[in-house]
């Protein structure tokens, strides 16, 4: 049986884009009774926003008023999720950099999941992910999901790559307990290295076809293996 999910944590910097993910792990947490924790990482540093909207206000504001707005605003969240029941949801403002802390909560509260929403505006990678939600990934050793797109309903359908490393076997494992529901894809690259190799060595071409095709008839084995265990479990 696999593991169940039981604590949630969704990391959120406020915007729009977060909100997608937050209804996203709201709709996890319900499907699997688990808890939800709304997380908001706040710079370590002390970072003064300058209070341009009220005239008579100081010209700085303090960042204990910026933690209480930070937390209302989450308070605010946690309320809209909540909806008419059926899912605790609890909010905690963190201090640091956000991919640090949110790994680090990750940690203490031994979370089965992190979601976190991508809004990328940087180089490549961080169109596709965000540089947050990059970071994290690489930071975090939970099981980490990054919502795009707009859609709250959960996947019918899931394509996971595996290289049939015990890494690869855990992401599978993970996807089976977030999408119990779904169809699984199991997909596996087959890398030209050896062929490429074979090349410079100037061996034969029959004769590198057929440890091709060996290699290949090894690699659609191993997929049937893996997806045999994941039915078995």
């Amino acid at each position: 049986m696999p593991t169940p999910i039981r604590r949630i944590l969704a990391a959120t910097d406020l915007s729009h884009h977060a909100e997608v993910a937050l209804r996203r792990a709201a709709g996890i947490a319900r499907e699997h009774g688990a808890e939800l924790e709304i997380l908001h990482a706040l710079a370590a540093t002390p970072v003064l926003v300058p209070a341009w909207g009220d005239p008579g206000a100081a010209p700085w504001l303090r960042e204990e008023v910026l933690s209480e707005g930070v937390q209302e605003h989450l308070s605010e969240l946690a309320t809209r999720l909540v909806g008419d029941g059926g899912l605790v949801v609890r909010t905690r403002l963190l201090h640091g950099h956000p991919q640090d802390a949110i790994a680090q909560q990750a940690e203490d509260s031994d979370a089965d999941l992190v979601v976190i929403g991508a809004h990328g505006e940087g180089g490549l990678l961080d169109r596709v992910l965000g540089s947050t939600a990059r970071r994290l990934l690489r930071r975090c050793r939970r099981p980490v999901l990054v919502v795009r797109g707009e859609s709250d309903a959960g996947p019918a359908r899931v394509m996971v790559g595996t290289d049939f490393s015990d890494n690869a076997a855990q992401a599978v494992r993970a996807l089976a307990r977030l999408a119990p529901g779904a169809d699984l894809l199991l997909v596996h690259a087959h890398e030209p290295e050896l062929e490429k190799r074979m090349a410079y060595a100037r061996v034969d071409r029959a004769l590198g076809q057929r440890y091709l095709e060996a290699a290949r008839q090894q690699a659609a084995q191993a997929l049937d293996r893996a997806a045999a265990d994941l039915a078995a479990e």
